[in-house]
């Protein structure tokens, strides 16, 4: 898909907390609406850490006049929540919203060693079906350490889009500071 930059309005970004994989508690994930590029909306949600999907987590966390009405123009999701063993199907996140994804991430994922750990934990199957169903091409952000995956837009559409939206270093300005929100959040409220 090609994308008019001046028609990306809403943009829904998700980020995470910081984790401690020794305690266990529960991680906060932020999903956070920006309109242009002024903060809108933000929404909280505390989940297990490396919870097998994370897809209904991250739709159930949007009110549905948002997913319902077509406002949001554009999904970014920051490493932060695939990270670990966490997964998001995201084939189902851009079916439910009908709106392109870009993922992004510091340093591209080493997909064969995820693999390989996957074969040794419980659910290994189930979390790798879910990546399977997720595009393979990581793309290097030129002039970046960012690496980007893409979900219903051109590759050229989303270097483009990441150019536009990249103010203070490597991430698109929305998902820099949900990155910063999510984590100043606490990881849980025990």
């Amino acid at each position: 898909m090609l994308i008019n930059l001046q028609s990306i309005n809403r943009i829904l970004c998700f980020a995470s907390g910081i984790t401690s994989l020794t305690d266990r508690k529960p991680v906060a994930i932020i999903g956070a609406i920006f309109q242009t590029q002024s903060l809108e909306h933000l929404f909280v949600k505390y989940v297990p850490v490396d919870p097998v999907d994370l897809t209904r987590s991250l739709i159930e966390m949007v009110p549905e006049k948002f997913v319902q009405s077509s406002q949001i123009k554009l999904i970014l999701i920051s490493n932060t929540i695939m990270a670990g063993l966490g997964v998001v199907k995201l084939s189902k996140l851009q079916s439910t919203f009908q709106t392109s994804i870009i993922v992004l991430t510091n340093k591209k994922p080493d997909v064969e060693s995820l693999e390989k750990t996957l074969k040794h934990i419980e659910d290994g199957e189930q979390r790798k079906s879910i990546l399977d169903s997720n595009p393979k091409t990581w793309i290097q952000v030129p002039n970046s350490r960012m690496w980007a995956l893409n979900v219903d837009i051109t590759s050229d559409s989303m270097l483009k889009l990441i150019s536009y939206l990249q103010q203070h270093g490597n991430y698109p300005e929305p998902l820099r500071i949900a990155n910063i929100i999510a984590r100043s959040l606490p990881n849980s409220f025990d």
